[in-house]
């Protein structure tokens, strides 16, 4: 009974040691990419509010479901992933054409990233 109680303990010390490394990895990961995070969501998205929103509700999602991350991938793609799907989160849940104030009227949205070489 004390064996199983001391083996449940080291399996909780060596949770918390996976995941303190896993928070660490995640804050570098952010620091060395936030800029390409922020343009990626901005060329989904097509202005600096909505990219900036996007991220950040990427980087919280990332850091609530850390502990699912397997590292399969590295952690750069991973995030990559979720800042790209908060992007396209964005352009569902956001209307076509928002009012915008400083303008006085509906603004068009583009959707979905730049087409490279388009035909004017």
């Amino acid at each position: 009974m004390q064996v199983m109680e001391m083996s449940t303990e080291n399996n909780g010390k060596a949770a918390d040691t996976l995941l303190g490394e896993r928070v660490r990895e995640l804050g570098d990961a952010v620091s060395r990419n936030r800029r390409m995070f922020y343009k990626r969501a901005f060329r989904y998205l097509g202005n600096a509010p909505d990219a900036e929103d996007a991220v950040q509700d990427a980087l919280l999602s990332a850091y609530r479901n850390l502990a699912q991350f397997r590292g399969q991938a590295q952690m750069s793609s991973w995030l990559t992933a979720i800042v790209i799907n908060a992007a396209r989160m964005e352009l569902a849940t956001s209307s076509c054409c928002p009012w915008n104030p400083l303008v006085g009227r509906t603004t068009v949205r583009r959707r979905g990233p730049p087409v490279i070489g388009t035909i004017a």
